[in-house]
Protein backbone atom coordinates (compact mmCIF):
# COMPACT_ATOMS: atom_id res chain seq x y z
CA UNK A 1 0.00 0.00 0.00
CA UNK A 2 1.30 3.40 -0.96
CA UNK A 3 1.61 5.98 1.83
CA UNK A 4 0.87 9.64 1.08
CA UNK A 5 1.48 12.77 3.12
CA UNK A 6 -1.14 15.41 2.19
CA UNK A 7 -1.05 18.97 3.57
CA UNK A 8 -3.88 21.53 3.59
CA UNK A 9 -3.65 25.32 3.48
CA UNK A 10 -6.35 28.01 3.82
CA UNK A 11 -9.32 25.67 3.31
CA UNK A 12 -12.54 26.36 5.16
CA UNK A 13 -13.97 23.68 7.43
CA UNK A 14 -16.33 22.27 4.79
CA UNK A 15 -13.55 21.72 2.26
CA UNK A 16 -11.25 20.31 4.96
CA UNK A 17 -13.85 17.67 5.79
CA UNK A 18 -14.33 16.80 2.11
CA UNK A 19 -10.61 16.40 1.55
CA UNK A 20 -10.29 14.19 4.64
CA UNK A 21 -13.14 11.99 3.47
CA UNK A 22 -11.64 11.82 -0.01
CA UNK A 23 -8.25 10.90 1.44
CA UNK A 24 -9.84 8.09 3.45
CA UNK A 25 -11.49 6.85 0.27
CA UNK A 26 -8.09 6.44 -1.39
CA UNK A 27 -7.73 3.19 0.52
CA UNK A 28 -9.82 1.60 -2.24
CA UNK A 29 -6.91 2.45 -4.56
CA UNK A 30 -4.42 0.83 -2.18
CA UNK A 31 -3.26 4.22 -0.88
CA UNK A 32 -3.05 5.29 2.74
CA UNK A 33 -3.19 9.07 3.12
CA UNK A 34 -2.19 11.12 6.16
CA UNK A 35 -3.80 14.58 6.13
CA UNK A 36 -2.43 17.50 8.16
CA UNK A 37 -2.21 21.27 8.05
CA UNK A 38 0.57 22.81 5.98
CA UNK A 39 3.61 23.50 8.16
CA UNK A 40 6.20 24.35 5.53
CA UNK A 41 7.93 20.97 5.50
CA UNK A 42 8.10 18.59 2.56
CA UNK A 43 5.09 16.47 1.68
CA UNK A 44 3.66 14.45 -1.23
CA UNK A 45 0.57 16.52 -2.13
CA UNK A 46 -0.75 19.95 -1.20
CA UNK A 47 -4.38 21.10 -1.27
CA UNK A 48 -4.93 24.87 -1.10
CA UNK A 49 -7.83 27.28 -1.29
CA UNK A 50 -8.35 29.20 -4.50
CA UNK A 51 -8.50 32.99 -4.44
CA UNK A 52 -6.73 33.13 -1.09
CA UNK A 53 -3.42 34.98 -0.62
CA UNK A 54 -2.02 32.47 1.85
CA UNK A 55 -3.18 29.58 -0.30
CA UNK A 56 -1.49 31.14 -3.33
CA UNK A 57 1.72 31.59 -1.36
CA UNK A 58 1.72 27.94 -0.33
CA UNK A 59 0.92 26.90 -3.91
CA UNK A 60 3.97 28.81 -5.17
CA UNK A 61 6.25 27.20 -2.59
CA UNK A 62 4.97 23.72 -3.40
CA UNK A 63 5.23 24.30 -7.15
CA UNK A 64 8.80 25.50 -6.69
CA UNK A 65 9.61 22.21 -5.00
CA UNK A 66 7.88 20.14 -7.65
CA UNK A 67 5.12 19.04 -5.23
CA UNK A 68 1.72 18.39 -6.89
CA UNK A 69 -0.97 20.90 -5.88
CA UNK A 70 -4.77 20.65 -5.96
CA UNK A 71 -6.62 23.98 -5.76
CA UNK A 72 -10.19 23.99 -4.41
CA UNK A 73 -12.84 26.70 -4.42
CA UNK A 74 -13.56 29.84 -6.36
CA UNK A 75 -16.58 30.55 -8.48
CA UNK A 76 -15.21 29.92 -11.94
CA UNK A 77 -12.60 28.05 -13.90
CA UNK A 78 -8.89 28.61 -13.30
CA UNK A 79 -5.86 28.71 -15.56
CA UNK A 80 -4.09 26.55 -12.98
CA UNK A 81 -3.93 22.82 -13.56
CA UNK A 82 -5.75 20.57 -11.07
CA UNK A 83 -8.30 23.15 -9.96
CA UNK A 84 -11.81 22.18 -8.83
CA UNK A 85 -14.36 25.02 -8.58
CA UNK A 86 -16.37 24.98 -5.38
CA UNK A 87 -19.59 23.97 -7.14
CA UNK A 88 -17.85 20.79 -8.38
CA UNK A 89 -15.82 20.05 -5.25
CA UNK A 90 -17.68 16.91 -4.24
CA UNK A 91 -15.90 14.03 -2.57
CA UNK A 92 -15.88 11.80 -5.69
CA UNK A 93 -14.22 14.49 -7.81
CA UNK A 94 -11.62 15.21 -5.13
CA UNK A 95 -10.85 11.49 -4.84
CA UNK A 96 -10.32 11.23 -8.60
CA UNK A 97 -7.92 14.22 -8.75
CA UNK A 98 -6.01 13.15 -5.63
CA UNK A 99 -5.59 9.68 -7.10
CA UNK A 100 -4.40 11.04 -10.44
CA UNK A 101 -1.88 13.30 -8.71
CA UNK A 102 -0.70 10.55 -6.39
CA UNK A 103 -0.03 7.98 -9.11
CA UNK A 104 3.30 9.57 -10.06
CA UNK A 105 4.29 10.57 -6.52
CA UNK A 106 7.25 8.96 -4.80
CA UNK A 107 6.42 9.44 -1.11
CA UNK A 108 8.69 11.69 0.94
CA UNK A 109 9.39 8.86 3.36
CA UNK A 110 11.00 6.91 0.51
CA UNK A 111 13.35 9.76 -0.37
CA UNK A 112 16.11 10.00 2.26
CA UNK A 113 17.48 13.51 2.62
CA UNK A 114 14.81 15.13 0.47
CA UNK A 115 13.53 17.34 3.28
CA UNK A 116 16.46 19.74 3.05
CA UNK A 117 17.55 19.52 -0.55
CA UNK A 118 20.00 22.04 -1.92
CA UNK A 119 21.50 22.31 -5.40
CA UNK A 120 24.37 19.93 -5.94
CA UNK A 121 27.89 21.27 -5.42
CA UNK A 122 28.84 20.81 -9.06
CA UNK A 123 31.83 22.64 -10.48
CA UNK A 124 29.73 23.20 -13.58
CA UNK A 125 27.21 25.25 -11.62
CA UNK A 126 27.35 29.02 -11.33
CA UNK A 127 29.70 29.99 -8.48
CA UNK A 128 27.30 32.56 -7.03
CA UNK A 129 24.46 30.05 -6.94
CA UNK A 130 26.66 27.47 -5.22
CA UNK A 131 27.78 29.97 -2.60
CA UNK A 132 24.25 31.25 -2.00
CA UNK A 133 22.53 27.89 -1.82
CA UNK A 134 24.99 25.96 0.34
CA UNK A 135 25.41 27.19 3.92
CA UNK A 136 28.58 25.14 4.45
CA UNK A 137 30.24 27.15 1.67
CA UNK A 138 28.83 30.52 2.74
CA UNK A 139 30.14 30.08 6.29
CA UNK A 140 33.59 28.78 5.40
CA UNK A 141 36.85 30.52 4.57
CA UNK A 142 37.46 29.33 1.03
CA UNK A 143 40.20 29.29 -1.55
CA UNK A 144 38.33 29.72 -4.86
CA UNK A 145 40.06 29.07 -8.18
CA UNK A 146 39.23 29.12 -11.87
CA UNK A 147 41.67 28.75 -14.78
CA UNK A 148 44.71 29.62 -12.67
CA UNK A 149 43.03 32.62 -11.02
CA UNK A 150 42.70 32.33 -7.23
CA UNK A 151 40.96 34.45 -4.59
CA UNK A 152 40.30 33.82 -0.91
CA UNK A 153 36.74 34.33 0.37
CA UNK A 154 36.77 35.25 4.08
CA UNK A 155 33.15 35.61 5.35
CA UNK A 156 34.29 36.01 8.96
CA UNK A 157 36.01 39.24 7.97
CA UNK A 158 33.59 40.22 5.24
CA UNK A 159 36.54 40.47 2.82
CA UNK A 160 37.85 38.82 -0.33
CA UNK A 161 41.61 38.65 -0.84
CA UNK A 162 43.54 38.39 -4.08
CA UNK A 163 46.90 38.96 -5.69
CA UNK A 164 45.94 42.46 -6.87
CA UNK A 165 42.97 44.65 -7.75
CA UNK A 166 42.93 43.35 -11.33
CA UNK A 167 42.64 39.76 -10.09
CA UNK A 168 39.70 40.67 -7.89
CA UNK A 169 37.96 42.41 -10.79
CA UNK A 170 38.47 39.44 -13.09
CA UNK A 171 37.29 36.98 -10.43
CA UNK A 172 34.15 39.02 -9.78
CA UNK A 173 33.39 39.15 -13.50
CA UNK A 174 33.47 35.34 -13.62
CA UNK A 175 31.29 34.58 -10.60
CA UNK A 176 28.32 33.96 -12.86
CA UNK A 177 30.06 31.08 -14.64
CA UNK A 178 30.81 27.48 -13.78
CA UNK A 179 34.22 25.86 -13.58
CA UNK A 180 35.16 27.14 -10.12
CA UNK A 181 36.77 24.87 -7.54
CA UNK A 182 36.33 25.60 -3.84
CA UNK A 183 38.69 24.44 -1.10
CA UNK A 184 37.87 25.11 2.53
CA UNK A 185 40.78 26.51 4.49
CA UNK A 186 41.77 24.48 7.50
CA UNK A 187 41.58 26.08 10.97
CA UNK A 188 44.83 27.93 11.62
CA UNK A 189 45.98 27.59 8.02
CA UNK A 190 48.18 30.62 7.22
CA UNK A 191 46.98 32.98 4.56
CA UNK A 192 49.00 32.73 1.33
CA UNK A 193 51.65 35.30 0.55
CA UNK A 194 49.85 36.11 -2.72
CA UNK A 195 46.83 37.51 -0.85
CA UNK A 196 47.87 41.17 -0.78
CA UNK A 197 44.77 42.93 -2.15
CA UNK A 198 41.48 43.15 -0.29
CA UNK A 199 37.88 44.15 -1.05
CA UNK A 200 34.48 44.03 0.64
CA UNK A 201 33.01 40.57 0.14
CA UNK A 202 29.51 42.03 -0.43
CA UNK A 203 30.80 44.38 -3.13
CA UNK A 204 32.72 41.53 -4.74
CA UNK A 205 29.59 39.35 -4.93
CA UNK A 206 27.40 42.25 -6.03
CA UNK A 207 29.68 43.24 -8.91
CA UNK A 208 29.87 39.62 -9.99
CA UNK A 209 26.10 39.22 -9.89
CA UNK A 210 25.59 42.50 -11.72
CA UNK A 211 27.94 41.48 -14.52
CA UNK A 212 26.08 38.16 -14.89
CA UNK A 213 22.54 39.40 -14.29
CA UNK A 214 21.35 38.34 -17.76
CA UNK A 215 22.66 34.79 -17.28
CA UNK A 216 21.83 34.11 -13.63
CA UNK A 217 18.94 31.70 -12.97
CA UNK A 218 15.70 32.98 -11.49
CA UNK A 219 15.96 33.63 -7.77
CA UNK A 220 13.92 30.87 -6.08
CA UNK A 221 10.45 31.55 -4.66
CA UNK A 222 10.00 32.24 -0.99
CA UNK A 223 9.85 35.13 1.42
CA UNK A 224 13.13 36.64 2.52
CA UNK A 225 14.41 39.59 4.49
CA UNK A 226 17.72 41.32 5.10
CA UNK A 227 19.56 40.04 8.17
CA UNK A 228 22.26 42.74 8.16
CA UNK A 229 23.05 45.85 6.16
CA UNK A 230 25.60 45.12 3.40
CA UNK A 231 28.80 47.04 2.89
CA UNK A 232 28.15 48.81 -0.42
CA UNK A 233 30.51 51.74 0.01
CA UNK A 234 32.56 50.99 -3.09
CA UNK A 235 29.61 49.92 -5.25
CA UNK A 236 27.84 53.27 -5.34
CA UNK A 237 27.48 53.02 -9.10
CA UNK A 238 25.01 50.14 -8.68
CA UNK A 239 22.22 52.31 -7.30
CA UNK A 240 19.66 49.53 -7.76
CA UNK A 241 21.34 47.58 -4.96
CA UNK A 242 20.45 50.25 -2.43
CA UNK A 243 16.85 50.21 -3.65
CA UNK A 244 16.70 46.45 -3.11
CA UNK A 245 18.21 46.82 0.36
CA UNK A 246 15.59 49.39 1.29
CA UNK A 247 12.79 47.19 -0.03
CA UNK A 248 14.11 44.20 1.90
CA UNK A 249 14.24 46.22 5.10
CA UNK A 250 10.88 47.83 4.47
CA UNK A 251 8.64 45.00 3.27
CA UNK A 252 10.66 41.83 2.68
CA UNK A 253 8.80 39.18 0.68
CA UNK A 254 9.64 37.24 -2.45
CA UNK A 255 11.65 38.48 -5.40
CA UNK A 256 8.60 39.81 -7.23
CA UNK A 257 7.28 41.86 -4.33
CA UNK A 258 10.76 43.22 -3.63
CA UNK A 259 11.18 44.22 -7.27
CA UNK A 260 7.82 45.96 -7.27
CA UNK A 261 8.56 47.84 -4.07
CA UNK A 262 12.05 48.83 -5.25
CA UNK A 263 10.72 49.84 -8.67
CA UNK A 264 13.40 47.96 -10.61
CA UNK A 265 13.25 45.00 -13.02
CA UNK A 266 13.15 41.42 -11.76
CA UNK A 267 16.54 40.46 -13.19
CA UNK A 268 18.31 43.31 -11.38
CA UNK A 269 16.49 42.46 -8.16
CA UNK A 270 17.41 38.79 -8.51
CA UNK A 271 21.07 39.67 -9.10
CA UNK A 272 21.17 41.66 -5.86
CA UNK A 273 19.47 38.85 -3.95
CA UNK A 274 21.93 36.27 -5.28
CA UNK A 275 24.82 38.50 -4.16
CA UNK A 276 23.39 39.18 -0.70
CA UNK A 277 22.54 35.50 -0.25
CA UNK A 278 26.08 34.45 -1.17
CA UNK A 279 27.34 36.87 1.49
CA UNK A 280 25.01 35.32 4.07
CA UNK A 281 22.95 38.48 4.51
CA UNK A 282 19.54 37.16 3.48
CA UNK A 283 17.29 35.17 5.79
CA UNK A 284 14.71 33.05 4.03
CA UNK A 285 11.40 31.78 5.39
CA UNK A 286 11.64 28.47 7.31
CA UNK A 287 9.59 26.68 4.64
CA UNK A 288 12.18 27.44 1.97
CA UNK A 289 15.12 25.02 2.13
CA UNK A 290 18.03 27.35 1.36
CA UNK A 291 20.10 29.34 2.10
CA UNK A 292 20.35 29.68 5.84
CA UNK A 293 22.11 32.90 6.91
CA UNK A 294 25.86 32.39 7.29
CA UNK A 295 26.90 34.97 9.83
CA UNK A 296 25.38 38.39 10.22
CA UNK A 297 28.56 40.25 9.53
CA UNK A 298 30.17 38.71 12.61
CA UNK A 299 33.83 39.37 13.15
CA UNK A 300 34.17 36.91 15.99
CA UNK A 301 36.82 34.61 14.49
CA UNK A 302 39.78 35.59 16.61
CA UNK A 303 42.02 32.99 14.98
CA UNK A 304 41.30 34.37 11.51
CA UNK A 305 41.93 37.95 12.66
CA UNK A 306 45.27 36.93 14.05
CA UNK A 307 46.15 35.16 10.80
CA UNK A 308 45.24 38.22 8.78
CA UNK A 309 47.19 40.52 11.10
CA UNK A 310 50.21 38.24 10.94
CA UNK A 311 49.95 38.05 7.15
CA UNK A 312 50.12 41.85 6.85
CA UNK A 313 52.78 42.20 9.53
CA UNK A 314 50.41 43.72 12.08
CA UNK A 315 50.72 41.09 14.79
CA UNK A 316 52.39 43.07 17.55
CA UNK A 317 51.05 41.28 20.59
CA UNK A 318 48.03 42.05 22.72
CA UNK A 319 46.30 45.39 22.33
CA UNK A 320 46.22 47.47 25.51
CA UNK A 321 43.59 50.14 25.89
CA UNK A 322 44.14 52.94 28.37
CA UNK A 323 41.08 53.83 30.41
CA UNK A 324 40.65 57.45 31.35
Amino acid sequence: MKNLDIRLAALDETLVQRVRMAANALVTHRMHARVAAWDGTRCDLVVVAAEDLYGERVRQIAAGRGTPVLTLGGDGESVLPHHIPRRLANIATIVRILHDLAVEVVPVAAQPGRARETPKDSEGSCALVRLASQPDLARADIEASIDGLTVWLMPGLGRVLGADAASLREAAARLGSGGWTFRRLSPGEPLPAAAVASQSLEVFYLKGAWAARDELPHYPPGACRLAAWPDLGTAADIVEALQVVKALRRVGGDVRSIAEDAGIPMRETAACLWAFSAAGLVERAPDVPWPQPARTRGREKEGLLKRLARHFGLDRGPLRIAHT
